[in-house]
Protein backbone atom coordinates (compact mmCIF):
# COMPACT_ATOMS: atom_id res chain seq x y z
CA UNK A 1 0.00 0.00 0.00
CA UNK A 2 1.38 3.49 -0.90
CA UNK A 3 0.50 6.12 1.91
CA UNK A 4 0.91 9.75 2.43
CA UNK A 5 4.07 10.65 3.81
CA UNK A 6 2.78 13.93 5.58
CA UNK A 7 1.89 14.40 9.14
CA UNK A 8 -1.53 13.20 10.34
CA UNK A 9 -2.51 12.09 6.62
CA UNK A 10 -4.14 8.93 6.56
CA UNK A 11 -4.91 9.15 3.03
CA UNK A 12 -3.48 6.30 0.42
CA UNK A 13 -4.29 5.05 -3.24
CA UNK A 14 -7.23 2.57 -2.31
CA UNK A 15 -8.77 5.47 -0.86
CA UNK A 16 -9.07 7.10 -3.80
CA UNK A 17 -6.49 9.27 -3.64
CA UNK A 18 -3.60 10.52 -5.99
CA UNK A 19 0.02 10.65 -4.87
CA UNK A 20 2.81 12.13 -6.09
CA UNK A 21 6.77 11.69 -5.50
CA UNK A 22 8.83 14.41 -4.08
CA UNK A 23 11.15 16.33 -6.45
CA UNK A 24 14.26 15.28 -7.48
CA UNK A 25 15.54 19.22 -7.54
CA UNK A 26 17.50 19.57 -3.79
CA UNK A 27 15.88 22.67 -3.50
CA UNK A 28 12.34 21.97 -4.28
CA UNK A 29 12.68 19.43 -2.00
CA UNK A 30 14.02 21.22 0.64
CA UNK A 31 10.95 23.58 0.11
CA UNK A 32 8.54 20.30 0.29
CA UNK A 33 9.96 18.86 3.64
CA UNK A 34 9.72 22.57 5.37
CA UNK A 35 5.76 22.88 4.59
CA UNK A 36 5.60 19.00 5.98
CA UNK A 37 7.57 20.08 9.25
CA UNK A 38 9.57 17.29 7.72
CA UNK A 39 12.92 18.84 7.62
CA UNK A 40 15.59 16.54 9.38
CA UNK A 41 13.50 13.40 7.49
CA UNK A 42 14.90 12.06 4.54
CA UNK A 43 12.42 11.12 1.69
CA UNK A 44 12.89 7.85 -0.17
CA UNK A 45 11.87 7.12 -4.39
CA UNK A 46 8.30 4.99 -2.04
CA UNK A 47 7.32 8.08 -0.24
CA UNK A 48 4.75 10.29 -1.05
CA UNK A 49 2.46 13.07 -0.83
CA UNK A 50 -1.17 13.45 -1.43
CA UNK A 51 -3.48 16.07 -3.98
CA UNK A 52 -5.42 17.19 -0.59
CA UNK A 53 -1.92 19.16 0.31
CA UNK A 54 -1.91 21.30 -2.64
CA UNK A 55 -4.22 24.66 -3.46
CA UNK A 56 -6.10 24.60 -6.43
CA UNK A 57 -3.76 27.53 -7.95
CA UNK A 58 -0.78 24.80 -7.85
CA UNK A 59 -3.09 22.44 -10.74
CA UNK A 60 -2.82 23.35 -14.39
CA UNK A 61 -5.95 24.59 -15.94
CA UNK A 62 -7.71 24.63 -18.58
CA UNK A 63 -6.28 21.22 -20.06
CA UNK A 64 -7.60 19.88 -23.25
CA UNK A 65 -7.71 16.61 -21.77
CA UNK A 66 -9.27 17.70 -18.74
CA UNK A 67 -6.81 15.71 -16.67
CA UNK A 68 -6.01 17.24 -13.45
CA UNK A 69 -2.35 17.92 -13.34
CA UNK A 70 -0.16 19.57 -10.79
CA UNK A 71 2.03 22.69 -12.36
CA UNK A 72 5.90 21.37 -12.90
CA UNK A 73 6.78 24.08 -9.82
CA UNK A 74 4.18 22.91 -7.89
CA UNK A 75 4.58 23.46 -3.88
CA UNK A 76 2.44 21.84 -1.14
CA UNK A 77 1.09 24.32 1.64
CA UNK A 78 -2.29 22.54 2.96
CA UNK A 79 -1.18 20.48 6.29
CA UNK A 80 -2.26 19.04 9.55
CA UNK A 81 0.31 20.66 11.50
CA UNK A 82 1.11 22.95 14.50
CA UNK A 83 2.34 26.35 12.73
CA UNK A 84 1.02 25.31 8.94
CA UNK A 85 2.83 27.27 5.95
CA UNK A 86 0.99 30.05 4.73
CA UNK A 87 -1.00 29.49 1.68
CA UNK A 88 0.24 30.82 -1.78
CA UNK A 89 -2.51 33.08 -2.88
CA UNK A 90 -0.89 36.40 -3.76
CA UNK A 91 -1.79 39.21 -1.42
CA UNK A 92 -0.86 41.92 -4.29
CA UNK A 93 -1.44 41.91 -8.16
CA UNK A 94 1.52 40.59 -10.23
CA UNK A 95 3.64 43.47 -11.46
CA UNK A 96 4.94 41.94 -14.39
CA UNK A 97 3.77 44.16 -17.58
CA UNK A 98 3.26 41.42 -20.41
CA UNK A 99 -0.45 40.73 -20.50
CA UNK A 100 0.30 37.87 -22.45
CA UNK A 101 2.48 36.55 -19.56
CA UNK A 102 -0.21 37.33 -17.08
CA UNK A 103 -2.97 35.90 -18.34
CA UNK A 104 -0.90 32.67 -18.55
CA UNK A 105 0.60 32.78 -15.25
CA UNK A 106 -2.91 33.61 -13.53
CA UNK A 107 -1.01 36.56 -11.64
CA UNK A 108 0.82 33.66 -9.18
CA UNK A 109 2.79 36.22 -7.56
CA UNK A 110 4.48 35.48 -4.98
CA UNK A 111 4.78 38.02 -1.78
CA UNK A 112 8.24 38.22 0.28
CA UNK A 113 6.52 36.58 3.52
CA UNK A 114 5.37 33.72 1.03
CA UNK A 115 9.01 33.08 -0.04
CA UNK A 116 10.31 33.48 3.64
CA UNK A 117 7.71 30.91 4.40
CA UNK A 118 8.73 28.78 1.87
CA UNK A 119 11.76 28.33 2.96
CA UNK A 120 14.21 30.40 0.34
CA UNK A 121 15.26 33.40 2.39
CA UNK A 122 13.87 36.74 3.72
CA UNK A 123 13.19 38.84 0.97
CA UNK A 124 15.00 37.01 -1.77
CA UNK A 125 12.11 36.14 -4.64
CA UNK A 126 11.08 33.19 -6.25
CA UNK A 127 12.78 33.19 -9.31
CA UNK A 128 10.63 29.84 -11.18
CA UNK A 129 7.45 30.02 -8.70
CA UNK A 130 5.70 32.81 -10.62
CA UNK A 131 6.70 30.98 -13.78
CA UNK A 132 7.51 27.51 -13.18
CA UNK A 133 10.43 26.21 -16.09
CA UNK A 134 8.21 24.18 -17.79
CA UNK A 135 5.17 27.18 -18.20
CA UNK A 136 8.01 29.29 -19.42
CA UNK A 137 8.79 27.49 -22.03
CA UNK A 138 5.47 26.18 -22.89
CA UNK A 139 4.93 30.06 -23.17
CA UNK A 140 7.96 30.82 -25.06
CA UNK A 141 6.52 28.17 -27.41
CA UNK A 142 2.84 29.52 -27.09
CA UNK A 143 4.04 32.66 -28.54
CA UNK A 144 5.77 31.09 -31.33
CA UNK A 145 3.19 29.48 -32.53
CA UNK A 146 1.00 32.40 -32.23
CA UNK A 147 3.86 35.06 -34.29
CA UNK A 148 3.85 31.87 -36.48
CA UNK A 149 0.08 32.32 -36.69
CA UNK A 150 0.52 35.80 -37.93
CA UNK A 151 2.53 35.74 -40.28
CA UNK A 152 0.66 32.63 -42.02
CA UNK A 153 -2.10 35.04 -41.79
CA UNK A 154 -0.90 37.56 -43.27
CA UNK A 155 0.38 35.40 -46.63
CA UNK A 156 -3.03 34.19 -46.43
CA UNK A 157 -4.42 38.05 -47.15
CA UNK A 158 -2.04 38.91 -49.24
CA UNK A 159 -2.37 35.88 -51.71
CA UNK A 160 -6.62 36.71 -51.14
CA UNK A 161 -6.16 39.98 -52.24
CA UNK A 162 -3.96 38.90 -55.29
CA UNK A 163 -7.39 38.11 -57.01
CA UNK A 164 -10.29 38.98 -55.18
CA UNK A 165 -11.27 42.74 -54.66
CA UNK A 166 -12.67 43.62 -51.62
CA UNK A 167 -16.14 43.17 -52.00
CA UNK A 168 -15.68 39.53 -52.96
CA UNK A 169 -13.34 39.03 -50.01
CA UNK A 170 -16.28 40.80 -47.69
CA UNK A 171 -18.73 38.38 -50.09
CA UNK A 172 -16.75 35.52 -48.28
CA UNK A 173 -18.16 36.65 -45.06
CA UNK A 174 -21.54 38.41 -45.62
CA UNK A 175 -23.55 38.68 -48.53
CA UNK A 176 -22.72 42.42 -49.73
CA UNK A 177 -25.51 45.18 -49.96
CA UNK A 178 -24.83 46.10 -53.18
CA UNK A 179 -22.16 45.07 -55.47
CA UNK A 180 -20.30 47.45 -57.40
CA UNK A 181 -20.08 48.37 -61.22
CA UNK A 182 -16.39 46.31 -61.15
CA UNK A 183 -17.78 43.10 -59.61
CA UNK A 184 -20.94 43.35 -62.03
CA UNK A 185 -18.16 43.86 -64.98
CA UNK A 186 -16.56 40.73 -63.79
CA UNK A 187 -20.00 38.65 -63.12
CA UNK A 188 -21.11 39.26 -66.57
CA UNK A 189 -17.97 38.36 -68.59
CA UNK A 190 -17.78 35.04 -66.50
CA UNK A 191 -21.56 34.23 -66.91
CA UNK A 192 -20.74 34.71 -71.16
CA UNK A 193 -17.90 32.55 -71.08
CA UNK A 194 -18.82 30.27 -68.97
CA UNK A 195 -22.82 30.24 -69.46
CA UNK A 196 -25.45 30.21 -66.85
CA UNK A 197 -24.72 26.69 -65.71
CA UNK A 198 -20.92 27.19 -65.19
CA UNK A 199 -21.44 30.28 -63.70
CA UNK A 200 -24.09 28.86 -61.36
CA UNK A 201 -21.78 26.05 -60.25
CA UNK A 202 -18.85 28.49 -60.05
CA UNK A 203 -20.56 30.28 -57.19
CA UNK A 204 -22.04 27.01 -55.47
CA UNK A 205 -17.80 26.52 -54.68
CA UNK A 206 -18.39 29.61 -52.33
CA UNK A 207 -16.43 32.00 -55.47
CA UNK A 208 -17.93 35.57 -54.39
CA UNK A 209 -20.04 36.51 -57.27
CA UNK A 210 -23.19 38.35 -57.82
CA UNK A 211 -26.74 36.18 -58.41
CA UNK A 212 -27.60 35.93 -62.03
CA UNK A 213 -30.99 37.94 -60.81
CA UNK A 214 -28.19 40.96 -59.86
CA UNK A 215 -26.88 40.40 -63.61
CA UNK A 216 -30.25 40.19 -65.04
CA UNK A 217 -31.60 43.34 -63.18
CA UNK A 218 -27.94 45.15 -63.96
CA UNK A 219 -28.13 44.65 -67.86
CA UNK A 220 -31.91 45.06 -67.67
CA UNK A 221 -31.02 49.17 -66.50
CA UNK A 222 -28.18 49.24 -68.70
CA UNK A 223 -30.06 48.46 -71.68
CA UNK A 224 -33.01 51.33 -70.66
CA UNK A 225 -29.78 53.68 -70.02
CA UNK A 226 -28.63 53.03 -73.10
CA UNK A 227 -31.94 52.99 -75.43
CA UNK A 228 -32.21 56.93 -73.39
CA UNK A 229 -28.95 58.09 -74.20
CA UNK A 230 -29.82 56.94 -77.66
CA UNK A 231 -32.64 58.65 -77.62
CA UNK A 232 -31.34 61.97 -76.26
CA UNK A 233 -28.96 61.75 -78.77
CA UNK A 234 -30.63 61.19 -80.93
CA UNK A 235 -33.54 64.27 -80.87
CA UNK A 236 -30.45 66.23 -80.37
CA UNK A 237 -29.00 65.14 -83.71
CA UNK A 238 -32.14 65.83 -85.27
CA UNK A 239 -32.73 69.40 -83.81
CA UNK A 240 -29.33 70.28 -84.86
CA UNK A 241 -30.41 69.27 -88.83
CA UNK A 242 -33.59 71.46 -88.21
CA UNK A 243 -31.65 74.34 -87.29
CA UNK A 244 -29.33 73.71 -90.09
Amino acid sequence: MVGCSAPNCANKTEKGFRLFTFPTDEKRKAIWLQNCRLDKWKPTSNSRLCEDHFEENQWELHRADEWRKLKPNAIPTLFNVLNPPKKLISTRRSTYKDPFFSEIAGGATITENETANLGVGNGTALSHEAFPAGEEEQIKQLKNEVASLKEELQKKDSMMKSFLNKEQIAALQQTPNKWSAESILLGLKLRFSLGVNGYNFLRETKYPLPSIATLNRHSIDSNKNRKRKAEMFGTSSKKRKKLS
